[in-house]
């Protein structure tokens, strides 16, 4: 075996041991604490057989976190994700400070966060508008386009739905300002 075969062969065994990401499947969501118990959807081979990975449970979830404003996803059973396995220990991280890894763990899938929301099959939900910017929750949605926004569903503001929302003009046709 030549040098280069022998390098090559190291490299491949030590890269396979690398965890760098895992598509998972949602097993339970917890909205209090932000995080998922997730099955990864990989088989791994363990001594020659292929087999199940053991279930990561407490994963933390990713969302978008700005000062006081946050987008926060709502995750539940079967919903198809991705976890990213972070190179350090991140458990004393997450507080928000700088800080010493509390273990020497590096690529270990307890590091993991789940950055979620893969359209399974690949396939995006069916209903929603083109060319648009699309928050929705089953068929009702807001889609901000180039030209305006638009909204399926009840549009609800401070408990009146203003999609049927009308007023009557008077007689005599003085409106009383604006309608």
């Amino acid at each position: 075996m030549s040098i280069r075969d022998n390098r090559s062969a190291r490299e491949e065994k030590l890269s396979g041991g690398l965890r760098v990401a895992e598509l998972v499947k949602v097993v339970r969501f917890n909205a209090e604490s932000m995080t998922v118990d997730a099955q990864p959807l990989v088989k791994v081979s363990i001594d020659g057989t292929m087999a199940n990975q053991p279930q990561l449970t407490g994963v933390p979830v990713a969302g978008l976190c700005m000062g006081d404003f946050a987008v926060r996803p709502w995750y539940k059973k079967g919903d198809i994700g991705l976890v990213i396995i972070c190179d350090k220990d991140i458990d004393a991280a997450l507080e928000g400070k700088i800080t010493e890894p509390a273990t020497s763990r590096n690529h270990d899938m307890t590091d993991a966060v789940f950055v979620g929301g893969i359209a399974k099959g690949g396939k995006a939900p069916s209903g929603l508008p083109n060319n648009a910017l699309v928050l929705s929750a089953g068929s009702t949605y807001i889609a901000v386009k180039p030209d305006g926004i638009e909204v399926s569903g009840k549009l609800m503001l401070n408990g009146v739905n203003i999609s049927e929302h009308t007023h009557s003009i008077p007689t005599g046709g003085d409106t009383g300002g604006p309608q």
